[in-house]
């Protein structure tokens, strides 16, 4: 059985006018539109020193899912281990978590962006940030950076003995 490493990129080629995800509140995104905006951050994370087998925190809050899904799929694109966090943690909570997942960049922003931005200044392995609401500078990436560019096709190669996500739970079935 064949590894289907991109099936993002696979819906966007068979229906790319499609709505591949919609809000209750309108707000929707074309398969075609999340594919290239995740070859962009792909591509941007890649840029910013991310290589095969690095973490990549994703710390956003639910209102910014557009952003959350474009980045979990630019992770792996990226052949980056994608390491979604709970908005709810307190800081040592998180903490511990970006360094037992040896996170080495995060994508984060709107209310938890001062959070993140502390962060980045004290955990060891963080290098990046790619912000969705940050002014650029320093170790920091706005969004609109990454989504500058080249949206053309990014796959760093993967196989199945790959590591894809770490996922951390509270331990509870819910």
């Amino acid at each position: 059985m064949d590894l289907i490493t991109d099936q993002l990129r696979m819906m966007a080629s068979h229906h790319p006018d499609a709505v591949g995800f919609r809000r209750t509140d309108g707000e929707e995104i074309t398969f075609a539109e999340w594919d290239a905006a995740s070859n962009r951050l792909a591509r941007a994370l890649i840029a910013s020193g991310v290589t095969k087998g690095d973490r990549v925190a994703i710390f956003l809050e639910s209102e910014e899912v557009r952003c959350w899904i474009v980045a979990y799929a630019a992770a792996h694109k990226a052949g980056a281990v994608a390491v979604p966090t709970n908005t709810r943690l307190v800081r040592p909570e998180l903490e511990r978590i970006l360094t037992h997942s040896e996170a080495k960049a995060m994508i984060s922003g709107g209310a938890l962006q001062a959070s993140a931005e502390t962060l980045l200044d004290a955990m060891p392995s963080l290098d990046v940030l790619v912000s969705i609401s940050a002014k650029p500078g320093g170790r920091s990436l706005t969004w609109t950076e990454a989504m500058s560019h080249d949206a053309d096709d990014i796959q760093i190669p993967v196989g199945p003995d790959d590591l894809a996500d770490i996922m951390y739970t509270s331990g509870t079935t819910g």
